[in-house]
């Protein structure tokens, strides 16, 4: 899978260096693909089910690699959200 980034002015952007990553309070909030469930309602209705994962996290370091900077985090709270997603297709 290939990511897309938007391409940054490195002047406009300098105030991002000023930030105190250390002491700053960080989240991890997202849908990962593991456990995403495709499925139909009894009236053949789509169905996504899909886990939302939520995390308190503490910062480790700045990485930078490929010339883009990443922020590395260690997890420490972690929980997980079940939601039920109805999606519905256009009829051509």
């Amino acid at each position: 899978m290939k990511k897309s980034f938007y391409s940054l002015d490195a002047e406009k952007w300098q105030m991002f260096n000023d930030i105190p990553y250390d002491r700053c309070p960080w989240l991890v909030w997202g849908t990962p693909a593991v456990g995403t469930v495709k499925s139909s309602s009894e009236t053949g209705e789509p169905i996504l089910r899909v886990n939302q994962f939520a995390g308190g996290a503490e910062f480790s370091e700045i990485i930078e690699r490929d010339g883009f900077d990443f922020v590395k985090v260690k997890i420490l709270i972690t929980g997980i959200l079940i939601l039920e997603l109805n999606i519905y297709q256009a009829k051509k």
